[in-house]
């Protein structure tokens, strides 16, 4: 994403943090005009989410126990990718 963006490597963190600020989340301060053109979604989550610590998630009991005694369908709802989702 960096070569893609065209930036110093230092200066990610910040655009990311002033993008998200600004706009609400990374993805739409991308797709600004003027600040890149053409940033492709799939790319982007592509990217940012192998960087993603997936491993520090862990099941959470109590949680499981709550959603299963709801006796209602659940559905949740994801702005993202697959992988990511998964």
């Amino acid at each position: 994403m960096r070569a893609h963006l065209h930036i110093e490597e230092g200066l990610i963190p910040r655009m990311y943090l002033d993008l998200f600020k600004e706009h609400g989340t990374t993805m739409v301060g991308l797709k600004v005009p003027k600040e890149v053109n053409g940033s492709d979604d799939e790319e982007f989550h592509a990217y940012v989410h192998v960087k993603l610590p997936y491993d520090v998630l862990k099941p959470d009991p109590m949680l499981r126990n709550l959603h299963l005694s709801m006796p209602w369908r659940k559905l949740i709802f994801a702005n993202t990718d697959q992988y990511h989702v998964k």
